[in-house]
C-alpha cells in the first residue's frame, strides 16, 4: 500500500522537473564544445522533517530556512550505462547515508516515494544515451506518481489480502487519497459471472480508498478488452471506460 496519490509527492516531483529544466537551460547557454563526461549529478535539497516536502535551494533562494525543521540532503542521479540510471538520497556529506530517525514517519514515506518515483521514471527513459540526454528527458517527465509505475507493478504495490475491516484500519493511518486494491467475495462472484457471460478474460477488484471527506469508500472496478471501468451494476458494461488505472482514479481522487 505504499503507492498513493499524494499531493506532497506530486509537488516534489514537479519541483524536480523544474530543476531539470533549470539545469538544461543553463547547459544550453554554456559553451558546447566540451563533451559531457560526468556519470552522476548531485543536487542539494532540503527536506522538511515533518511533511516530507522537498525544496531545491537554487529554485527557492528566498526561502527562510529553519534548520530545526529542514534537513539538508543530496539527491544523486547516477547514469550507470545506456538506458540505466538510479536515484538515491544521501547525507549532505554525500558519501554517507542519511539518518532517517530525524524524520517523521510521514516525511520518510514521502521522501522514499519521491525517490522511488524518480527511479521508475529513469528506468522508463531507456533511450537516454548519456547524463545530459537523461536530464533533458526528465525535464519533460510527467509529474503524477501513478504515471511513473508500470500498471502491473502498480497493482502489486497497492494489493492487500485483507477484508473491509482490516482495509479501514490500514487506511485510517494514511493521508487522504490513499488506496488499496483487494478482492472480496463480491468481486470474486462478479468476475466469475462476467467471464461466463462474455467468454473473455475479465478481472475484478475492490478499490478501497480514503476520500476527501476522510471517509473510507469502496468501488468495484474491472478490466476487460476495452479498458477499465467503475462497475455500477450495468451487466452490459456501458459505464465510462478508462484507458488506464491512472485515468480511472482521477474522478475519485
Amino acid at each position: 500500500m505504499r503507492l498513493q496519490v499524494d499531493r506532497t509527492v506530486q509537488r516534489n516531483l514537479n519541483r524536480f522537473r523544474t530543476m531539470m529544466q533549470r539545469i538544461l537551460h543553463k547547459g544550453r547557454r554554456a559553451k558546447r564544445h566540451h563533451p559531457e563526461t560526468r556519470d552522476h549529478l548531485d543536487l542539494s535539497i532540503l527536506v522538511h522533517k515533518e511533511s516530507g516536502q522537498i525544496q531545491f535551494p537554487e529554485l527557492s533562494a528566498e526561502l527562510a530556512i529553519n534548520h530545526t525543521s529542514w534537513q539538508p540532503l543530496v539527491l544523486r542521479i547516477c547514469f550507470v550505462k545506456k538506458g540505466e540510471a538510479t536515484v538515491e538520497a544521501l547525507s549532505h556529506k554525500v558519501e554517507e547515508p542519511f539518518c532517517c530517525t530525524d524524520f517523521s514517519n510521514q516525511a520518510y514515506l514521502r521522501l522514499k516515494e519521491t525517490v522511488e518515483g524518480l527511479t521508475h521514471a529513469c528506468q522508463r527513459l531507456k533511450g537516454a544515451q548519456d547524463l545530459h540526454k537523461l536530464i533533458a528527458a526528465l525535464s519533460e517527465m510527467g509529474v503524477d506518481p501513478l504515471a511513473l509505475l508500470p500498471e502491473g507493478e502498480m497493482i502489486l504495490e497497492a494489493w492487500q489480502p485483507v477484508d473491509r475491516v482490516e482495509a479501514e484500519k490500514l487506511l485510517r493511518k494514511r493521508p487522504v487519497g490513499s488506496f488499496l486494491l483487494r478482492k472480496d467475495r463480491y468481486a470474486e462472484w462478479l468476475e466469475s459471472s462476467l467471464q461466463s457471460a462474455y467468454e473473455e478474460p475479465i478481472k475484478c477488484f475492490t478499490l478501497t480508498y480514503l476520500a476527501h471527506d476522510e471517509m473510507v469508500r469502496e468501488k468495484a472496478i474491472l478490466h476487460f478488452h476495452k479498458g477499465w471501468i467503475i462497475y455500477d451494476d450495468d451487466t452490459e458494461l456501458r459505464e465510462t471506460t478508462y484507458p488506464s488505472l491512472r485515468e480511472l482514479f482521477r474522478p475519485l481522487f
